[in-house]
């Protein structure tokens, strides 16, 4: 607090990030990064986590730093790092062990090994020191390092890929600026720095491509052209997929919900119903919807009364309310 009374914020304490609408910890990434299996003596695995923006890609990503050398603590104030080959496989067991103990929206898209992680004049990692060391390096280092990371040391992982994930890998050079070279099997969408509404878009292409449904949720948790590819395993062709894409079977994903599991329903932010509106008057944006199955043929009166009472209780309900039923809507 100033003098006069005035209130300085000069910053967070902590290192919680936001990315694609989730908050994260970074230091709990750098934390799970460090438990990678590789080292085991010696001084051990020293990592930091940041959100940061390559020109060239031009979204937000995580990106992981890590070193593993002791150095003093005056060079790493003073002298600028620069990028080592790290040992053999421990890219790789980091990329593992984060697929295990991570969710996959705080998985870091790139792991960039350092001859050390600078310091500012505090003591603390400098990110903006490692920022400008991840926008000023290429995108096609970068590239050699995401596939170079999985699978060196697991034969399995160094087949070619197969005719689908040819096919995928064609389809997703259409939304990705990243100059993959070869359709790695283990190539990630989040490598290639798509968001969730790029990872739609390319959803879209897939179905129409393979004529397979699948969704959005799916290609996510999938992330990679192996994954991806065993989402089209055993699923039928759809006949004139393309022409039904905005019905309202094309869903993109379904859940079942009980009554007894919902506690309150609660009316969105002004800046939320603003986007469920302008979600429901473009098409190819992603829109929620809500199905009610019933048994029987329902009273369409006393459903309009009660589905018109939750509404009043329950404004988050209020947009684009509509019953679809048998090909009519009401």
């Amino acid at each position: 607090m100033l003098p006069d009374g005035t209130i300085e914020i000069l910053g967070r304490i902590d290192t919680q990030i936001k990315l694609r609408g989730v908050r994260i910890e970074s230091e709990g990434i750098s934390a799970i990064v460090c438990k990678a299996p590789h080292f085991q003596q010696g001084p051990g695995l020293d990592a930091n986590t940041i959100l940061s923006r390559h020109p060239e890609i031009g979204i937000d990503q995580l990106v992981t730093f890590i070193s593993w050398d002791a150095v003093p603590v005056s060079t790493r104030r003073i002298q600028k790092p620069y990028l080592v080959k790290p040992p053999n496989g421990i890219l790789k067991a980091i990329r593992d062990i984060c697929d295990v103990e991570l969710p996959s929206y705080m998985r870091p898209s790139h792991v960039i090994p350092l001859s050390w992680l600078p310091l500012s004049s505090n003591g603390k990692a400098d990110a903006k020191v490692l920022a400008a060391i991840f926008s000023t390096t290429s995108l096609q280092l970068l590239t050699d390092l995401s596939t170079g990371s999985r699978g060196k040391a697991d034969v399995t992982s160094n087949r070619p890929a197969t005719a689908v994930e040819r096919q995928i890998f064609d389809i997703l050079q259409q939304h990705t600026t990243v100059p993959f070279q070869e359709p790695f099997p283990h190539i990630s969408v989040f490598e290639c720095g798509m968001d969730s509404m790029a990872i739609i878009r390319l959803t879209k292409d897939l179905r129409e491509s393979f004529g397979r449904r699948i969704n959005a949720a799916d290609v996510m948790k999938a992330q990679t052209l192996e994954g991806i590819a065993t989402l089209f395993d055993g699923k039928p062709p759809v006949a004139n997929l393309s022409a039904t894409s905005t019905s309202s079977e094309d869903v993109e994903e379904i859940r079942s919900v009980y009554g007894e599991d919902v506690e309150a329903i609660w009316p969105p932010f002004t800046i939320q119903g603003g986007v469920l509106a302008r979600s429901s008057a473009e098409e190819g944006l992603y829109v929620q919807h809500v199905l009610l199955a019933f048994g029987s043929t329902p009273d369409m009166a006393r459903l309009r009364s009660v589905w018109s009472e939750l509404v009043r209780m329950h404004p988050i309900l209020r947009w684009e309310s509509t019953f679809q039923h048998p090909r009519r809507s009401f």
